[in-house]
């Protein structure tokens, strides 16, 4: 958990103004932290549908299902 929020943290600096791609998005905090850090927008990728679900609906963020090797 704290290596996940270590790199969103040292990400946030950089994404104000920035479109956004959260590939392995997981449950959606750190892409919901990049969208608050002031990002232009932000979309989260994750191959499971059920968390992609949860990211939605728990954080209000645009999370599609994607394979990482895929994109």
């Amino acid at each position: 958990l704290w290596e996940h929020i270590y790199r969103y943290k040292f990400a946030l600096p950089y994404v104000r103004g920035r479109d956004v791609l959260d590939i392995a998005c997981g449950e959606g905090y750190g892409t919901a932290a990049i969208k608050a850090a002031g990002a232009n927008s932000v979309i989260g990728v994750d191959i499971d549908p059920g968390i992609c679900n949860h990211a939605r609906l728990r954080y209000g963020v645009d999370a599609r299902v994607g394979d990482a090797t895929s994109i």
